[in-house]
């Protein structure tokens, strides 16, 4: 069994050696591809010959000044893209609420014009039953508006309304008609 776990902590220590030489050569290859590329960019036939440390620094300082130029760029380029949605979402924010606005004006003309035939009588009794109603307000009619015939005085529906709560018990409800023409609304101009 001594050698069994002999085996494994040797193979272990095997593992960590080869993880270890493959980082350094690694790390050995990036240091010299970036001196070579350092060497090329630094490389003028009038400056003075360098020393080894100053290379170095020559090189961390490009490697510095390319990645933030680099850095920078993407900035850039990251908020005018932005800028753009935000420009573009604010254009398409602004034509919709014109729209809505547009809709909203456009439904009050339409509910404004589906209500202008209706009628509120009020005071017509409890008594009058519902299949009463329509004979009833068809004959109130011809009596508040003798003159307009008899076909023109066209009832398209009617109903009786909820009464409001702060009212007495013994007040009728309102009942609330719907004349097929307009003009009946307005007694003096039907004719």
């Amino acid at each position: 069994m001594a050698q069994h776990k002999t085996k494994k902590s040797t193979t272990k220590a095997d593992k960590m050696n080869f993880l270890n030489n493959k980082a350094a050569t690694t790390t050995e290859t990036t240091w010299a591809a970036l001196q070579d590329s350092a060497e090329d960019l630094d490389h003028d036939p009038n400056s003075a010959p360098h020393d080894e440390p100053n290379k170095s620094e020559g090189l961390t300082k490009i490697y510095i000044e390319q990645t933030i130029e680099n850095l920078s760029a993407k900035l850039i380029q990251t908020w005018k893209v932005t800028a753009d949605q935000i420009r573009k979402t604010a254009n398409e924010l602004q034509a919709l609420q014109q729209q809505v606005e547009s809709m909203e004006t456009h439904m009050a003309d339409y509910e404004d014009r589906a209500r202008r035939n209706n009628l509120r009588l009020h005071g017509i009794l409890e008594t009058v039953l519902p299949n009463d109603l329509p004979v009833f307000v068809t004959g109130l009619l011809h009596a508040y508006a003798p003159d307009i015939p008899a076909d023109m005085l066209l009832v398209d529906r009617l109903h009786r309304v909820p009464k409001p709560r702060h009212l007495p018990d013994s007040t009728p409800r309102n009942v609330l008609i719907r004349t097929h023409y307009y003009h009946i609304k307005d007694p003096q101009n039907a004719r």
